[in-house]
């Protein structure tokens, strides 16, 4: 006896290739979209032919991440630079006040588990002033005779 492969939701997938007596089929879906409920998550092959329960595949949602307003930056803000606000792949970019500059990652996404991909430490915005971790480095460039001294400068963040 076999029920044939139950339909599957969209924007997902059955996972199993056992469709006979007794079987289960599970639903997934796919990256970006998650089950809108965990109540039907798989179904069973009856002795009818037909999958138990025998209702319609379940919906497979988007995945949302928190609003970045929660995750606000002092002397910043976050703009979206790719993806619809909030959803899945969106990516947002963080924007220093004038006079700041951002240290740490300034893009960040939003991931498969509705998390966003903050590194640590937190990105943040600086005052130039404050930094303590810049300094200026002068090299004297090997000067020939036939050219004039050269100098550049090098800003290296330690």
């Amino acid at each position: 006896m076999t029920c044939g492969m139950p339909k599957p939701p969209v924007n997902g997938s059955i996972a199993g290739q056992d469709f006979t007596l007794g079987a289960r089929a599970m639903y997934q879906c796919n990256p970006g979209f998650r089950l809108a409920s965990s109540l039907a998550v798989s179904v069973a092959c009856q002795l009818s032919g037909r999958w138990s329960p025998n209702e319609a595949p379940p919906r497979c949602i988007p995945v949302t991440c928190p609003d970045i307003g929660h995750a606000a930056v002092d002397h910043g803000r976050w703009r979206l630079i790719y993806g619809s606000q909030s959803q899945y792949d969106a990516m947002m970019m963080l924007i220093c006040d004038p006079g700041y500059y951002y240290k740490g990652q300034r893009v960040i996404r939003c991931q498969a588990n509705s998390t966003w991909d903050y590194p640590e430490p937190r990105p943040a915005c600086e005052s130039e002033s404050e930094s303590t971790s810049s300094t200026m480095h002068f090299v004297k460039l090997l000067q020939l005779p036939w050219e004039s001294l050269s100098m550049i400068i090098h800003l290296i963040n330690v």
